[in-house]
């Protein structure tokens, strides 16, 4: 009789959800939203963006996030690090990005760092919102806009949670 030791929370991490399978191709991911159903997910990010690199390792790594995410969402993660190429200045400006991280679910629009509790609240108000048939501005990116009663046409922003700073103590 052999007896296979596992190390210490190898049982609960086959159990884990899997790493999230970002996609890096706006075209397809958008195709994909379609074709699927699903939401569309972005992650507007940069290589030399610290707090970016918190959401990976605070947020985007939370078991319960990745579970949402890979169930509901086409995840696209979208590099502005180069921000001298006109291509990715115009990709900013198009989903009005003004500073890095920034996320888009649905409705929804984060600026900055939230952790894995307020990403979940931020993924679920946008499923809400798309069940009740608020598309999204995200989906593509145009204006939104509200018909008032006057028949005038008021632009509306999408929700943005800013979040206040949090100091951690991380090395990279």
């Amino acid at each position: 009789m052999a007896i296979r030791l596992l190390p210490a929370g190898a049982a609960e991490a086959s159990k884990a959800p899997p790493k999230i399978a970002w996609l890096y191709d706006e075209v397809r991911a958008v195709e994909q939203a379609r074709r699927s159903g699903k939401l569309l997910l972005i992650d507007f990010r940069a290589d030399w963006c610290g707090v970016c690199k918190m959401l990976d390792a605070y947020t985007w790594s939370d078991p319960v996030v990745r579970a949402e995410v890979t169930a509901r969402f086409v995840p696209l993660q979208l590099d502005l690090t180069n921000e001298e190429d006109e291509a990715i200045h115009s990709l900013g400006e198009r989903y009005r990005v003004s500073s890095l991280p920034t996320i888009l679910a649905g409705d929804q629009r984060v600026v900055g760092f939230v952790r894995a509790k307020e990403m979940l609240a931020v993924l679920r108000a946008a499923r809400e919102s798309a069940s009740r048939g608020i598309r999204d501005t995200c989906r593509m990116p145009v204006q939104p806009v509200e018909l008032r009663p006057s028949g005038a046409v008021q632009p509306v922003e999408p929700a943005v949670r800013r979040v206040q700073p949090v100091e951690l103590n991380v090395v990279w």
